[in-house]
């Protein structure tokens, strides 16, 4: 999973992003609606389905907002962005590693939650590029843990405008391979993590699964940590907003700390891993400008695209 995990790279934020405010730089141009291929999800069942598909646009966007919903049963979403596409617009399977991935056609996270409704508005003069037909796909988890069928989809409506006068929105997110929580055990991870100069948080939260006793965000400064996001209820993260004049920023040898805490009520030990249900996720995720690509910390390394 750690070999995955790190040819991946940015492919791991799985965390509900704020609302902040009416945002974007000048008026919307066009908004893209779309829609997952609904399906029956069955009683007990988890499953993670992916959708391909692009962008209706011939010419190149700057998203100012993002709006998402998920029916019952959805856990959460991930949508991710890749230079060419990594199959036909339209498909929807199974995901797991039928994939071909390579360094020059890395996906990279463009949005996500585990909200039933969220919203994503970028500060004000600030925006998320998309190229004209950019290739997208959602990574989709399911769960049914009621005793009734569920018919079980996610929609995103991108708005954008076409203006080119704008700072880029870049996301930060951590990732923790070092998960391994024995039987009925307890087990903490953290990692520390340099932070792109000069650049200016909007919003932060986390994501972790049901096992955590308590995940946290903290900004260390000088060997002390100031907290920035404390979440006690894995299914309802907390998240942290920031708003001008008042946006998040680290000085020169500041470090974002995060941290899991987890509590294994079971017989097996508990991995690193995508399922709710039998693996456990340590992330803080963050979005930021001005920033020239997206940061990943994996542990305690950084990688910058």
């Amino acid at each position: 999973m750690a070999t995955r995990t790190a040819l991946a790279l940015a492919m791991l934020g799985i965390v509900g992003c704020g609302s902040h405010g009416s945002g974007g730089t000048g008026q919307i141009s066009s908004s893209i609606h779309l829609s997952s291929p609904s399906f029956t999800l069955m009683p007990g069942d988890e499953v993670f389905k992916c959708w391909y598909t692009s962008i209706d646009s011939s010419v190149d966007l700057a998203s100012v907002r993002m709006h998402s919903t998920m029916t019952p049963g959805s856990h959460h979403f991930i949508v991710y962005t890749t230079k060419t596409p990594l199959r036909p617009d339209g498909t929807f399977e199974d995901c797991g590693d039928n994939q071909v991935l390579s360094l020059s056609n890395t996906p990279v996270w463009l949005y996500s939650t585990q909200d039933p409704e969220h919203e994503l508005d970028m500060p004000d003069g600030t925006a998320l590029p998309l190229a004209a037909k950019q290739p997208l796909y959602f990574n989709m988890h399911y769960i049914n843990a009621t005793p009734a069928p569920l018919t079980v989809q996610v929609t995103l409506d991108v708005d954008s405008t076409t203006s080119t006068s704008y700072q880029r929105v870049g996301a930060f997110i951590t990732y923790n391979t070092q998960i391994s929580i024995p039987p009925g055990g307890t087990q903490t991870v953290s990692g520390d993590c340099d932070v792109p100069m000069g650049v200016k948080f909007f919003t932060m939260s986390t994501h972790s699964h049901k096992r955590t006793v308590e995940a946290m965000a903290e900004k260390n400064v000088a060997g002390v940590n100031q907290m920035l996001v404390d979440t006690k209820d894995w299914e309802h993260a907390t998240i942290t907003n920031w708003a001008s004049p008042d946006f998040l920023e680290f000085g020169p040898n500041d470090q974002l700390h995060y941290q899991c805490s987890y509590q294994n009520d079971t017989a097996n030990t508990i991995k690193e891993g995508e399922s709710a249900e039998k693996n456990e996720m340590c992330m803080a995720v963050g979005y930021y400008f001005p920033a020239s690509g997206d940061t990943l910390c994996l542990n305690s390394s950084v990688f910058s695209f």
